[in-house]
Formats: structure tokens, C-alpha cells, sequence
């Protein structure tokens, strides 16, 4: 599974217990055994069956009004993989999937990402438009890149 930096995964089991698809008992849980294991938090959500990327991605995609995309059906192209390359959007786990004239299509598994539309623009020069996109497929797709 794709590994999130910690205040990403606390992002998402936060989102998930603001809309009840956790209890607060469950992330309490999470975070015991995460601890205990040597797992990441959401490694130990999925392994508990507590969740799975798709309830992830309904959620994230519902609740900021995200149109979701399926990563598998994108051609990656040579401009794809240069903006992919960029340490910025690799360490935020920010996915590019096209680019249309002046606008750069993203791929985001966290809300924590929004803040960073401003950065996106001034590093790429595009105007970000920001889709919600499960973790496993972002993972199949870093692994074509």
C-alpha cells in the first residue's frame, strides 16, 4: 500500500470519524495497534477491515465536492512524467494526470492537499483543478510512472 506521511493519514481517519464511517473507539483501536504492529495507521485500519479505499475515496469525493477519476484509464504522457518528477508534487503525493492548455488535472487522496492549490500554480505555472482518486489507484498509477 502507497505510504502517506502521517499528518495525511490522520487527515483521513480524522475524515472518516467526522462522518461516522469510524467510531472514535475504532481510531483509538488504530492507533493502539498501529503503534504496537510498526504499521502506519491506515495499514492497520485496512488490515482490521475498518476500511478500504474506496470508502476513503466516496468521502473525500463527497464531502469537498471532488469529481473523482480512475487512474488506470489515463495515457501517461512525457509531460506527465516531468511535472510527476517534481520533488514538490512527489512529496505531497499529488498526482498530475493531464494537462489541457493552461490547466493542470491532479489527483489528491487527502484533503490536507487543498491548501496547496497556490504553491501548485506558482511552481507549474498552470491552474490546478483537483480530482479525489482511491489510494490504490494512485499507487497503480505511480508505479506506471
Amino acid at each position: 500500500m502507497i505510504r502517506l506521511d502521517e499528518a495525511s493519514e490522520l487527515n483521513i481517519l480524522n475524515m472518516l470519524v467526522d462522518h461516522k464511517a469510524l467510531t472514535s473507539q475504532q481510531f483509538k483501536q488504530i492507533q493502539t495497534l498501529s503503534e504496537e504492529g510498526g504499521k502506519s495507521k491506515l495499514t492497520t485500519a485496512f488490515d482490521l477491515n475498518l476500511t478500504n479505499s474506496e470508502i476513503i475515496l466516496q468521502i473525500l469525493s463527497e464531502s469537498y465536492s471532488l469529481p473523482s477519476i480512475e487512474l488506470k484509464k489515463i495515457v501517461i504522457t512525457d509531460q506527465i512524467r516531468k511535472l510527476a518528477a517534481l520533488r514538490y508534487l512527489k512529496e505531497n503525493m499529488i498526482i498530475p494526470f493531464e494537462v489541457t492548455g493552461e490547466i493542470i488535472k491532479l489527483a489528491i487522496t487527502d484533503a490536507s492537499k487543498l491548501g496547496l492549490i497556490k504553491n501548485i500554480k506558482n511552481l507549474t505555472q498552470l491552474n490546478p483543478e483537483l480530482f479525489a482518486a482511491s489510494l490504490d489507484d494512485i499507487e497503480k498509477f505511480n508505479q506506471r510512472l
